[in-house]
């Protein structure tokens, strides 16, 4: 299937439109042609399917012949601290495929990676892109939320009262995974986030300042994790703790 996105504002009542990025993909790299299939998605849960009806310069549209909404997702999310190199977008990319509502990075005491004033939007749109990118390779409909946060305290601010924090942790009293999970899933709890820190784990001041905030500590098993080893693998063991309901 021929894939696409395009934002709701390029939406029509039957028509989508697709301009740059997105329409050169469809019909220089995809090399698809006036009356073949296309699904556009865009990014809220909405889907089209739809014949291509014109390709021009800057654009192509699509006319729609069935829209749906895909039902929404369990609110799940993946807070990671920033990494060095292209980990982040790859964390992202696995975040989609497994369903992650929301991805958030936070710049801990301990990270290599410093925002730059005036750059987070920067950052944001490259990660925005590489969300784009999974969403149509995977066949989600949904863009996952996206924030950056300048350091744990901000983060630990912006705690949804209704919100439970899993912590990966590196701490004497912290609880195997599967348990901290099990316990979480028993209590009903609906708005999950699972916390990763950077590759010198958290500081004892954040650890603080996150247990304070009542995150919950939990051993991903016997051995230290990469930090984006840890990510993928606390994705992978939201989705399967908590499927959407």
């Amino acid at each position: 299937m021929i894939r696409a996105y395009a934002p709701p504002p390029d939406w029509s009542e039957d028509t989508i439109a697709l301009a740059g990025d997105e329409a050169h993909h469809l019909v220089r790299v995809l090399r698809a042609r006036v009356g073949d299939t296309v699904e556009v998605v865009d990014g809220e849960g909405r889907r089209a399917w739809g014949a291509l009806e014109r390709v021009e310069r800057r654009g192509a549209t699509v006319r729609a012949h069935r829209v749906e909404t895909d039902p929404a997702p369990s609110d799940l999310g993946l807070i990671v601290a920033l990494l060095k190199g292209d980990r982040n977008e790859e964390i992202i990319e696995k975040a989609v495929e497994t369903g992650i509502a929301r991805v958030w990075g936070v710049q801990c005491e301990r990270s290599i990676v410093r925002l730059d004033p005036g750059r987070e939007a920067t950052r944001l749109e490259r990660w925005r892109r590489t969300a784009i990118e999974a969403l149509k390779q995977c066949g989600r409909a949904r863009l996952p939320e996206l924030r950056l946060f300048d350091s744990v305290a901000e983060l630990a601010a912006s705690r949804a009262a209704d919100e439970v924090w899993i912590l990966g942790a590196l701490l004497p009293e912290a609880r195997p995974l599967r348990e901290v999970a099990e316990t979480v899933s028993r209590s009903g709890a609906r708005r999950v986030s699972a916390l990763i820190g950077p590759e010198g784990d958290f500081t004892p001041e954040e650890y603080r300042i996150l247990l304070e905030a009542g995150a919950r500590p939990a051993s991903f098993g016997p051995w230290v994790l990469r930090a984006d080893t840890a990510a993928l693998f606390a994705a992978g063991a939201l989705a399967l703790f908590f499927p959407s309901r």
